[in-house]
């Protein structure tokens, strides 16, 4: 499709933010001509492995980099992975990128992640150019990459990769604002390329999208930032297959809206999605209510993910009492999905929450929360059979106490955590197999020498889980210590691990060194895991040497 129309419209984002303000380059003599700073590093890993499957490759290698380039008043960040480790995605690993900046504007090359806002473009990895400029209040940004390469098919069904397009997209954004009073305009559109797989011999199990996202992120205070509100919402036109040849009639200024940019047809669904929320923060109490809505379905080619179907409405109050030695935050969340009431049920949840924080000194404090996530689903488009239907309660308790004696020459600190959790089921045709309670305890002691630079600590844990099966209980504890030679140039550490539960036994035990000489550092580790199940012994070996040259 022709993409003049929003081409258009990301140059005119680029004209105003380039014909903002001029450049100021009467002080590049009073700046050191070229600084040069940055770290790269190389990492191997051995891996052996006895009674059972490896887990790894034998031998992997891992190079990396980050370092930055000044020169006068320019700032050039990049950097770089490479690795031979073969991991289970379809899009490459190794990466290399740079996101040079000279004042008020900053340039982004190569592999970047770029965020637009958190519906349109967040977290995605892209291949290409961008800029962003920021002189004064005045914001602007715009990028243009590949999103996604080509992935054909594997006809052979020796591996499970999906198949993809490549993908690309462009996409920018225009505000006014600081970091707490802003308001910003964002464009995104992307698309498959229909022509980057061979249909004939790739048979097709998935069809070339288009999309357009419009969005609006503004964020508000009052009243000396007491008081301060939000909105983030967006607007996606969402093309399923482009080249579906049935048209659909154009019934509102949405419709025509998104004709003008991207190719639509029966196949293209609108989706809308915001989150927005008021705080107040006083001295000694605050107050956040919340809402959320993000239609099923909804979907963006600048996102990888989102939790879409849900509407959610929420109040957390907090308190600060008895001169600040007390805290207290709570609040309660309504959710529910099935907004466009096409699933057989809905799903309903209540999460209240508590949290209490006491400090009666600063060597001492204690902490408690609870929280209880209720579900009950409801009959949807068609009745729902008491098999399926959910009631449900999973109460969770945790307490902690922390209690830490230190001076210039030592310290000791001690900790207790415990925790409860519990599954009620309301269904009597599934409470009987899904009902649990779970119990844990940990307690854990350190110890260290500052003036002798050397630390031991020892822990130990309980836990036990009750189901219809009976009580499966456990525990285990672990022991280990650090000491530093030569100026704390050389550093060596070692722990010992056990654990046991019903049949199944594991020990591990892990040496580390690491030494610093100026600008370079070197550390080796070992891991050794035994594992003693039901099924027999199984032995686990895991090396790494690591090197570090920073400059």
């Amino acid at each position: 499709m022709d993409s003049s129309k929003l081409i258009v419209l990301l140059s005119l984002f680029g004209l105003l933010a380039t014909t903002s303000r001029a450049q100021d380059l009467s002080k590049l003599g009073d700046s050191t001509a070229v600084q040069f700073s940055g770290s790269v590093g190389a990492r191997t890993i051995f891996y052996s492995a006895k009674g059972g499957p490896e887990r790894r490759q034998p031998f992997t290698y891992l190079l990396t980099g980050n370092a930055a380039v000044s020169i006068y008043d320019f700032n050039i960040p990049f950097n770089f992975t490479f690795a031979n480790q073969q991991f289970q995605f379809s899009q490459p690993f190794n990466q290399i990128g740079a996101s040079p900046s000279y004042k008020w504007v900053r340039a982004h090359l190569g592999h970047r992640n770029i965020v637009l806002s958190q519906f349109t473009l967040a977290g995605h990895q892209m291949f290409g150019a961008g800029v962003e400029v920021t002189p004064g209040k005045f914001r602007a940004s715009i990028m243009y990459g590949r999103l996604q390469r080509a992935v054909p098919e594997d006809t052979t069904l020796v591996s499970l990769r999906r198949p993809a397009y490549e993908r690309r997209g462009m996409g920018a954004k225009i505000g006014y604002g600081t970091g707490t009073d802003f308001i910003d305009l964002i464009v995104f559109k992307a698309e498959d390329d229909e022509n980057s797989l061979d249909t004939e011999e790739s048979p097709q199990t998935i069809t070339p999208g288009e999309n357009l996202v419009i969005g609006l992120n503004t964020r508000k205070t009052f009243f000396k930032k007491k008081l301060s509100f939000y909105f983030d919402g967006a607007l996606s036109a969402f093309t399923l297959d482009k080249t579906l040849s049935v048209a659909i009639p154009k019934v509102d200024f949405l419709d025509n809206l998104a004709s003008g940019f991207i190719t639509t047809n029966a196949s293209t669904q609108m989706y809308t999605a915001f989150k927005t929320g008021i705080r107040y923060q006083g001295k000694t109490f605050g107050l956040l209510t919340q809402a959320q809505r993000i239609d099923a379905d909804y979907r963006s080619m600048g996102l990888y993910f989102i939790n879409n179907d849900v509407l959610a409405y929420s109040i957390n109050p907090s308190f600060i009492i008895w001169k600040r030695k007390i805290r207290i935050n709570g609040g309660i969340t309504f959710q529910r999905d099935n907004l466009n009431n096409k699933k057989i049920a809905t799903s309903k949840r209540t999460i209240p929450t508590v949290n209490i924080v006491v400090a009666p000194s600063p060597s001492l404090n204690f902490t408690g929360s609870y929280t209880n996530l209720t579900t009950l689903m409801e009959e949807g488009v068609i009745p729902l059979d008491n098999a399926f239907k959910q009631d449900q309660k999973n109460p969770i308790y945790t307490v902690t106490a922390n209690y830490i004696k230190s001076d210039t020459i030592r310290s000791h600190s001690i900790s207790l955590f415990g925790s409860r959790s519990e599954l009620k089921d309301g269904n009597p045709l599934t409470q009987q197999f899904s009902e649990y309670v779970g119990n844990s305890i940990n307690t854990t002691y350190n110890f260290t020498q500052m003036q002798q630079h050397y630390g031991v600590y020892v822990s130990y844990n309980y836990n036990d889980l009750q189901t219809f099966t009976g009580k499966l209980p456990g525990n285990g504890f672990s022991i280990g210590g650090n000491k530093s030679f030569f100026d704390q140039k050389w550093n060596i550490s070692s722990a010992f691990s056990y654990a046991k539960q019903q049949e199944n036994e594991s020990q591990s035990f892990v040496l580390s060194s690491s030494y610093q000489l100026k600008k370079h550092q070197i550390s080796l580790s070992a891991n050794y895991l035994k594992t003693e199940l039901i099924t027999g012994p199984f032995d686990e070996f895991t090396g790494f040497i690591n090197y570090v040259l920073r400059f």
